[in-house]
């Protein structure tokens, strides 16, 4: 997902409702047929030239600004128990859809059958079906027509059981729906399956689908991205949960498709507007064009990377995207939020957070946890709040002030666009006209540290030297076979790690062996903490999600196996790691996309070579 952001920083890188939304309330009954509309008006788009929209639409689009929506009966008699509670979970799924539009939507109510909606003005009805007229295969949960689809090749002599059939939506409880107990709640497959069909019936493809001269994802070169992390027209799952996990929205990538075909909404969130956060295992977007906006995670305890947008990943799109996530799972993330925009502010809750500035004017607080405040382009105020927070500032003319800089716990550095340490630099020292420290660089790079007149120091007693540090736990009474080590090689980028399997149940091993097979998604990290985790269950490193991963550049195994035996990490970042003297502790930890391992060192054993 970090792939689609482009800022050099990155690599630094349900909702639970009590209701009893099930298949039992959806739906009961089957038999006999019916038999309109003169169908939707609908448009043809042009190919853009941008693999991202080209590869999400069909080409296809309803003409007009306005649509209807209801809920019919099936084909052959099949009927909703309670009609209005599916009329009102369909209405959410449908605002929480063209709200980032100008597409505006009314509810025209509920129908025996999808013919009678059609007669009423419905132009995209929600149908149950139980016998199956249109060939779908028993497999398929649900399908949908695409608005428009006599303009389209592929859809040529499909058959057409009733005027109006286009953009109606189908799901399929004679299949496989029937066999399994799916939940439509929010963030649960089944709500993803409605959502999913709705963008068909929009004019949304699947990424991994050629249709009407619009290319797959593969053949534009962007199949990285056929994931529902970034689609909910992508067929691919990381989380492999039916239960959470899963948008509640369109994500980033269907809502540059569909701003496309019917344009950004540029009311809603116009003011300043807080948008508060907290955990809930769901995946949407925020969208909001304009006013001094923030993300609000004070209420959260749970540790976040929030980048404010910052990356233009369509020219023909022309908006901002950034992101803010939780990361408990190995595979995908705890939750995932999509930032579209102009969003300029950040408030952090106590969770130890990493939080990423944009070309705005910022103002990121951490909050009580100990935080890594990225301050970008413009005009800066970062707030590290309690705890332990490095501070890094950007070279190249941006203004910054820290409020609460804290000489006995807190670090900062500077870094250029490219994310190169730059703390070499020669700088200026003065008080600045209020009485506090500022610190000047030649391009107009400033950063004012309020309320002190000592110097803080960048973290790193010799900071352009680069060192070969070596580092070793040997075997006590409680862990007699203990024998681990790890090595810090910053003028070749590298650090090597070896763990004994008594210590760690096996899975260095495991590392090892994955490695050896496919080692492309490998990542490292390196954390610094007052508490060993072998003594602490709950102590520094005993969570993946307490380390700041990073896609490494090489990750190899040298040696066949014993004390010898190791794992070599090269990045080109390594040479920025600084041996913090102000922890008791720090870790090692490697990544392999199956396994991860990770061990603890006392920094006061460290040797300097």
């Amino acid at each position: 997902m970090r792939n689609l952001l482009k800022n050099n920083l990155s690599k630094l890188l349900q909702k639970k409702y009590n209701s009893t939304f099930t298949l039992a309330t959806l739906l009961l009954g089957a038999c006999g047929s019916g038999g309109g509309k003169s169908g939707s008006a609908s448009s043809e788009t042009v190919l853009t030239g941008d693999p991202f929209i080209d590869g999400l639409t069909f080409g296809t689009k309803f003409a007009n600004g306005n649509i209807n929506f209801a809920v019919s009966g099936g084909m052959n008699r099949e009927y909703w128990r309670d009609p209005q509670q599916v009329l009102d979970y369909f209405q959410e799924i449908v605002f929480n859809t063209v709200k980032f539009t100008n597409l505006n939507a009314t509810s025209v109510g509920s129908y025996s059958s999808p013919i009678e909606a059609s007669k009423a003005g419905s132009d995209v009805t929600l149908v149950p079906y139980y016998v199956n007229e249109f060939g779908i295969p028993y497999g398929a949960l649900g399908f949908a027509f695409p608005i428009g689809m006599d303009k389209i090749p592929e859809f040529s002599g499909f058959p057409i059981s009733y005027s109006g059939q286009e953009a109606d939506i189908f799901l399929n409880f004679g299949g496989v729906l029937n066999d399994i107990n799916l939940s439509f709640q929010p963030g649960a497959e089944g709500y993803l399956m409605v959502l999913h069909e709705l963008g068909h019936a929009l004019g949304l493809k699947h990424p991994h689908d050629t249709i009407n001269s619009r290319l797959s994802f593969g053949k534009y070169g962007t199949s990285q991205y056929d994931l529902d992390e970034y689609t909910i027209m992508s067929y691919n799952d990381n989380s492999h949960s039916y239960v959470a996990y899963d948008p509640i929205t369109p994500m980033v990538l269907d809502v540059i498709a569909l701003q496309y075909l019917y344009g950004k909404n540029m009311q809603i969130n116009s003011g300043n507007t807080d948008h508060k956060i907290v955990h809930t295992a769901e995946y949407y977007t925020i969208w909001d064009p304009s006013g001094i906006d923030t993300i609000n995670l004070s209420n959260s305890k749970w540790d976040w990377y929030v980048e404010l947008p910052y990356v233009n990943s369509s020219d023909i799109h022309g908006e901002y995207v950034g992101v803010a996530l939780t990361n408990e799972n190995d595979n995908a993330p705890t939750d995932l939020i999509w930032l579209i925009g102009e969003i300029e502010n950040i408030v952090g809750g106590s969770g130890d957070d990493i939080f990423v500035g944009n070309h705005l004017n910022n103002y990121i607080d951490g909050g009580s946890g100990s935080d890594f405040i990225y301050g970008m382009d413009a005009n800066n105020i970062l707030v590290g709040g309690f705890g332990r927070d490095h501070f890094t500032i950007s070279y190249g003319g941006s203004q910054n002030v820290i409020k609460d800089f804290n000489l006995a716990e807190d670090t900062w550095t500077i870094m250029d666009r490219e994310g190169n340490d730059v703390s070499h630099l020669s700088y200026t020292s003065n008080d600045n006209l209020n009485g506090h420290l500022e610190y000047k660089w030649s391009d107009g790079t400033s950063v004012v540290f309020e309320g002190l007149k000592d110097t803080p120091k960048i973290p790193n007693d010799t900071s352009t030297t680069l060192v070969y540090a070596e580092f070793q736990e040997q075997d006590t009474p409680e862990t007699p076979n203990d024998f681990d080590w790890a090595v810090l090689d910053q003028p070749n980028n590298t650090f090597v790690l070896h763990i004994e399997e008594s210590d760690d149940y096996g899975w260095f091993d495991k590392a090892v062996a994955d490695l050896l097979q496919d080692s492309s998604d490998a990542k490292f990290a390196i954390l610094y903490g007052d508490t060993n985790s072998e003594d602490d269950p709950n102590g520094f490193g005993a969570n993946f999600s307490d380390y700041f991963w990073i896609d490494a550049d090489e990750v190899t195994v040298v040696g066949d196996a014993g004390l010898l035996q190791y794992i070599q990490v090269k990045d080109s970042t390594l040479d920025q790691v600084v041996i913090d003297k102000g922890y008791d502790y720090i870790s090692f930890a490697v990544s392999t996309g199956t396994y991860w391992v990770a061990e603890d060192f006392a920094v006061a054993d460290v040797t300097i070579v």
